[in-house]
């Protein structure tokens, strides 16, 4: 399984796109950086840009069968 994981992440790394047959897609995208205020004491805060990875089931991944605690 780490293998297979470390496979996923240095594919991610490479072309920001890597697909499990199967299982599903794994894909990178920038999630930009935004200015707020903080609730707790009233400052600004900025964030910097950010790499997240997001993950689609394929449509033969039968989620309905897994429970919900």
């Amino acid at each position: 399984m780490n293998k297979t994981v470390a496979e996923i992440l240095e594919e991610l790394k490479e072309t920001g796109r890597s697909q499990v047959n199967g299982f599903g897609v794994f894909t990178t995208k920038v999630r930009k950086g935004r200015e707020g205020v903080s609730s707790f004491n009233g400052k600004p805060f900025k964030t910097e840009d950010k790499i997240v990875i997001s993950f689609k089931p394929s449509k033969s991944l039968d989620t309905t069968s897994f429970k919900v605690n």
